[in-house]
């Protein structure tokens, strides 16, 4: 073992992430608009069927973020180069923002 995980091809880990998000009933409907040339197309999809491994990686950045793990780590982690490119990434609204926020007020102040 050596701490040397084995390597899986991203579409081998992409198949089984899906088949986990499946049995886990990950059923929610949600809907996918793309565009064709001019044309919308919406698409309707549970939600097993739309995760992968940047979906992975994305809320691993995300929940470790609103957990307090300092910004500029999970940077040097995802490979982030600025700041405002790793804020746009994680996808914190404002009111998870603002519960950050105090928290970290309330911890400052102790």
């Amino acid at each position: 073992y050596n701490y040397d995980l084995p390597k899986i091809p991203s579409y081998k880990f992409n198949e089984r992430i899906k088949e986990l998000g499946q049995r886990t009933q990950l059923k929610q409907k949600i809907e996918v608009v793309r565009k064709k040339g001019k044309n919308r197309i919406n698409e309707v999809f549970e939600k097993w069927e739309m995760i992968s491994s940047h979906t992975c990686r994305r809320s691993f950045c995300t929940n470790m973020y609103l957990s307090g793990f300092p910004a500029e780590e999970l940077m040097r982690i995802s490979g982030h180069k600025s700041p405002a490119a790793f804020m746009r990434y994680i996808k914190v609204d404002n009111q998870q923002a603002a519960r950050r926020l105090k928290e970290l007020r309330n911890k400052l102040a102790k």
